[in-house]
């Protein structure tokens, strides 16, 4: 048993562990859908006090300790704590992890604390685990034989990438213990905090010595990173203060200090006072984290840098024996001397640890060069190596380049050694890129200590760099300026300049506007934080996010009327005086919140005394609403509904929020019309906040964000919008205290996602375009139609997978990818082919060219195959020219030859085997077609991928099986600070498996879900933790039912759609049963074929979708699909397949 070489436990010693938790997987590299089983057995040699489980598994787990208990302990990716005291027994224990992994990475971390009467036993994943990839009997017994599995593969510290960018990984970074001892000498090493080298921010709040209603504002007051050439990385950390009495005093926080938790016997840092003589002082919270512990100041001074200490003890932190480690930073002090106005330079902040483990102890970031790289230009990254090790260290550092459909590009290693303490940097010319696109960066660094790995992007595109649009809907984003200190703020301005965005969405608190009665100081610290974009050309919404001033009355709402209509005037002078402010929206979200219990009365009769006086003094301003959310389950009732109506002759533009999906997104934009015809009033739009999730999980994810960018924008500006602001421009979780962003258009590395490139090419393509009548191209197609100059734009997307398809053209056509790859594409005898793949893209032509045609090659009916089927497909082979043309067909594995006159077609059947593994969905038939016309005139020479379909098979031997368990499965319905988005498959999962008995078709479900609730009856079942199901026949007809609890044992079948209005909205009597188990709820139902138009018999075929809606508390959250269509568009033909077998 070995000694902790972190911790003592008032004066017991911490025993048992076998290095610090690391993430380990089976021997292999993981399997998609796979389980995996691991032990550990370990000895306890005197009476257990208390112990304690921490678990993160990427996707799930179920954890026992000696077998029990009978419900097993949950884990998934995030972040769990659990008391196992009543299972640890004095002797031999064993741990037992079913571990379940449903795609692309796998890990299983986790932690065991055990106190005992002689100290602490940690128990920890590493090698020295074992591992199974067969479940035997009783495996999970403490007598259960395991030495003949295989030892498990340990990855790296719990700090390993991409899992310290999906969840916080900082509970399992430190050992636990009461008071740290000195670290040796030679296991000593540092937990960088932040070193200042990539231009960010610490938000801030100022509390004594400032000017009244000065606050930390861009080029005022403020805490953040900018260039400093005298430092290694070229960077340091800058407070600029302004204090007119002695000891001011502002408080700093930044999360991504706050997330970084050591056991650690100081906090060192590097600081220039640059003469002025001030103090620091730090804000700690300890284990529970909950308790705040302050420590004594540290005094700078002088004119040149110093390295300062501050050790953690009894003497410098207040309260220090009720401190449990290990401890975070939440905060930092700086306090004034004298009044006066500077910048004090801070540099390197770190806690002081034992490293030995190697967790922390190489990072790797990139340099930041810019966000834009040009068409076969070369492309270098740049890479800082940071070792916080206290002996030098030899490093190699690998590299991978994938393209936006995932192929590798480019790969190379090389070695690079460190100093101790020391930064290196290292370059790799990855090569020139002909095609403009998002590009991904794979990095990973390893040395004997340590792996650490850093994903990232860059993009090969060419910048808008000034203004397009000259005309709404104005394309903007928000920026949160007032969180930003100075040189990031600057680097936002130019990346809005790059895009060419139009307007911003800026935040303003009503009572630093205005904290001294009749007094401009406020709005001279906005218009300073605003002046660099009107200098670029960047328009203002002016949001009042909310807090009138104290001296108006209430907090929120105004009680004291004269003094808020001041208050108010003031407010529109200021805009009148400033006319890049184009927008005045009153309140954030007012519907939602802190906002939601308030008098729905206060905000209308609000409305109705500023906007008069705005029309007064600021003309040039157009009030909006407040940005109300619509479809949100916390909306307070009735409020956007009122204001929008009662209010009709005080605002100027309908705010709203649209956090949705695009197809939830239409669906709130119908209920805003509704509500506007209500009234018989008809003012534009304006969508102030809304955006798409990148996470940082799945490269799925970032190109799913970038899809949704361009379908929601374009869907906005379809409708003549005012404006609409993508919510964010840069992700701010490092900032934010436990944020939960990845709205963003660029990382908070820096770099560029692929919805920044989207977002800059869309500008492009729709600037200064009209909304047009709509010409449908194909049916499998979504397409919006704007023009401009004689010109036609058509945005599309595939509606389901990638295919093929033909257009009537008249001129060439340009297709323009989602990044700005331009293809012409000119027809031949009047006709185009086109891909659409599986992004949008763009066509441009000369305006009433395009049209839909029939394409000269289809399937006839709908290819739907079994897993494992062989059989035919037919295909037709039609002349739509007006002469007639040879052809060459291959497909099936043969080619065919002939001659057709014009308007004759010809038949092929073809064979088709389909693999016994292959994934239900969408599976293109490839032919590939030569026609040539009169005189050798080529008409066409190329690919088409045709519908084909793999069918979900419906036999009466097994159920087959759907997994929902991934991000990208996920719909959320809401989007606000306290509705936390979902965390992993243990938050909402399910496995759904479809059977048959005869003409029966039998489902069986299970459903994970930490937090089951069913308060919706009858036909507001589906708003509860469900399952629906939508059918569809072939010959068009859609059903759609809810299979729910009742709350009373029993279960409900809600039949919601039936053809013909035959029994539609009503309870089906068929059987059923819902029944929940710990956190899993299992359902069972069986539906008679012919309830659902079907036959059930064997070779049928038919449409079909799975939604597992999440209630958590009441509220209807967020829902996970298999297959679209259900909600919100209720349109079988989005449905996938299924078929009958034997």
């Amino acid at each position: 048993m070995k000694f902790s070489a972190i911790a003592m436990l008032l004066g017991l010693a911490c025993m048992g562990m076998a290095g610090a938790p690391g993430w380990i997987w089976y021997p292999e590299k993981p399997q998609d859908n796979s389980v995996r089983a691991f032990r550990k057995t370990f000895e306890v040699d005197a009476p257990v006090k208390s112990a304690q489980l921490l678990v993160l598994a990427d996707d799930g787990a179920e954890i026992r300790v000696n077998g029990q208990p009978e419900k097993p302990f949950p884990g998934w990716l995030k972040f769990n704590r659990y008391d196992v005291t009543k299972f640890i027994r004095q002797g031999k224990n064993v741990i037992a992890v079913r571990a379940r992994n449903g795609r692309g990475e796998a890990g299983l971390l986790c932690r065991f604390e055990i106190f005992t009467a002689k100290g602490v036993i940690e128990v920890n994943t590493g090698a020295d685990w074992k591992c199974s990839a067969e479940l035997p009997a009783n495996w999970e017994e403490p007598a259960f034989d395991d030495s003949g599995w295989k030892s498990a593969k340990r990855f790296g510290g719990a700090n390993l990438s991409p899992w310290n960018k999906l969840v916080d990984v900082s509970p399992f970074l430190v050992a636990g213990a009461a008071k740290p001892e000195p670290v040796p000498p030679e296991k000593k090493g540092r937990l960088m905090l932040d070193d200042f080298s990539d231009c960010s921010s610490w938000m801030g709040w100022p509390h004594s010595g400032m000017r009244p209603g000065h606050n930390v504002l861009p080029y005022q007051l403020g805490f953040g990173a900018g260039p400093e050439p005298s430092r290694d990385d070229g960077g340091s950390g800058m407070i600029d203060y302004d204090f007119i009495r002695p000891g001011g005093r502002i408080f700093f926080e930044k999360n991504a200090v706050y997330k970084s938790p050591a056991v650690a016997e100081a906090i060192e840092f590097d600081a220039n006072p640059q003469g002025y003589e001030c103090e620091v002082l730090f804000e700690l919270m300890d284990r529970s984290d909950k308790t705040k512990f302050k420590t004594l100041p540290v005094k700078l001074s002088g004119n040149a840098w110093k390295r300062y200490r501050l050790e953690l003890n009894a003497k410098t932190v207040e309260n220090f024996d009720a401190l449990v480690f290990p401890v975070s930073i939440r905060g930092l002090w700086f306090v004034g001397g004298k009044p006066g106005k500077g910048r004090v330079l801070l540099d390197d902040l770190c806690f002081v640890i034992d490293q030995s483990d190697g967790t922390g102890a190489i990072t790797v970031h990139p340099e930041y060069r810019g966000l834009a790289h040009g068409v076969n230009r070369p492309v270098r990254q740049e890479y800082r190596i940071r070792n916080n090790w206290h002996r030098p260290v030899e490093n190699t550092v690998s590299i991978d380049v994938y393209d936006i459909a995932d192929r590798k590009l480019f790969s190379d290693r090389r070695k690079l050694k460190v100093g101790a303490y020391g930064l290196g940097r290292i370059a790799f010319d990855v090569g020139r890129f002909p095609k403009k696109g998002s590009y991904r960066t794979e990095v990973t660094v390893r040395n004997p200590l340590a792996e650490q790995r850093f994903t990232g992007w860059f993009g090969v595109f060419e910048p808008n760099n000034k203004r397009l649009n000259t005309k709404p809907m104005w394309f903007g984003v928000e920026d949160q300026g007032l969180r930003n200190f100075r040189y990031e703020e600057e680097l936002h301005v130019g990346w809005m300049k790059m895009l060419g965005i139009d307007i911003i969405r800026g935040n303003a608190i009503g009572r630093q506007l205005e904290e001294v009665p009749f007094t401009d100081f406020g709005y001279e610290q906005y218009r300073k934080m605003y002046q660099p974009h009107f200098d670029a050309g960047i328009d203002l919404v002016f949001s009042y996010a909310g807090e009138v001033p104290g001296w108006t009355g209430k907090k929120f709402f105004a009680s004291d009327r004269e003094a808020f209509s001041r208050h108010m005037t003031r407010l529109a002078k200021f805009m009148g005086r400033n006319p890049g402010i184009r927008y005045f929206e009153w309140f954030n979200e007012p519907n939602l919140g802190y906002f939601r219990e308030r008098n729905t009365d206060e905000y209308l009769a609000s409305q109705r005394i500023f906007y008069p006086i705005f029309k007064q003094y600021a003309p040039q301003v157009k009030v909006a609403t407040g940005g109300v959310v619509i479809n949100h389950a916390r909306a307070k009732k009735d409020f956007a509904r009122r204001m929008y109506q009662e209010n009709k002759d005080f605002y100027d533009v309908a705010c709203y929020h649209g956090h949705e999906g695009y197809a939830a997104h239409v669906k709130s934009l119908e209920t805003l019309d509704g509500w506007q015809a209500e009234a018989g009033v008809r003012k534009p739009f304006g969508n102030s906040e809304a955006g798409a999730r990148s996470y940082y999980t799945h490269p799925d994810m970032f190109r799913l964000q970038a899809a949704e960018l361009v379908k929601k924008i374009t869907l906005t500006k379809s409708r003549s919008s005012e404006f609409y602001i993508w919510f964010m421009l840069h992700d701010y979780g490092d900032k934010y205290i436990n944020a939960d962003d990845s709205f963003g258009l660029v990382t908070v590395d820096n770099q560029p996602k692929p919805s920044f490139l989207a977002y800059n090419e869309l500008i492009r393509q729709l600037a200064d375009t009209e909304p047009a009548e709509p010409v449908e191209l194909d049916k499998r197609l979504r397409n919006y139609r704007f023009t401009r100059g004689g010109e036609e734009i058509f945005v599309c997307w595939p509606q389901g997978s990638a295919f093929s398809f033909a257009l009537r053209s008249s001129a060439p056509i340009v297709r323009t990818d989602i990044f700005g790859n331009e293809t012409v594409i000119r027809p031949a005898g009047g006709i185009a082919f086109v891909d659409s793949g599986a992004l949008p893209f763009y066509l441009r032509a000369p305006e009433g060219a395009l049209g839909a045609v029939d394409a000269p090659l289809q399937v006839v009916g709908v290819p739907v195959f079994a897993p494992g089927e062989m059989g035919t497909v037919e295909l037709e082979l039609v002349n739509p020219y007006r002469e007639p043309f040879s052809y060459t067909l291959i497909a099936g594995g043969s080619e065919r030859s002939g001659k057709l006159r014009s308007g004759e077609a010809v038949r092929f059947r073809v064979p088709a085997a389909i693999p016994t593994d292959a994934q239900f969905g969408a599976a293109p038939f490839d032919c590939k077609l030569r026609l040539t016309g009169a005189g050798g005139a080529k008409l066409f020479d190329g690919s088409i991928a045709l519908d084909s379909f793999v069918a979900l098979p419906v036999s009466e031997k097994a159920g087959a099986k759907v997994i929902l368990d991934r991000a990208d499965q996920v719909r959320e319905m809401m989007f606000d600070p306290n509705s936390p988005r979902w965390s992993g498959p243990e938050d909402l999962s399910a496995e759904i498996r479809l059977g048959r008995r005869g003409a029966t078709l039998v489902f069986d479900a299970v459903v994970t879900d930490d937090d089951h609730s069913a308060p919706g009856k009858d036909a507001y079942v589906w708003q509860n933790d469900c399952i629906q199901v939508g059918i569809g026949t072939l010959a068009g007809d859609h059903y759609e039912f809810t299979v729910s609890g009742d709350g009373k044992g029993g279960a409900t079948v809600w039949n919601h759609l039936r053809p013909r209005d035959n029994g539609n909205g009503a309870a089906w009597q068929v059987p059923a049963s819902v029944k929940r188990q710990g956190d899993r709820t299992f359902y069972h139902f069986e539906i008679p074929a012919a309830l659902v138009g079907l036959k059930g018999t064997a070779g049928e075929v038919f449409r079909i979708a799975y939604l597992v809606n999440d209630n958590d508390k009441g509220r209807h959250m967020r829902f996970m699909e298999w297959n679209s269509g259900i909600q919100p568009s209720k349109n079988s033909n989005l449905f996938g397949w299924a078929k009958i077998v034997r």
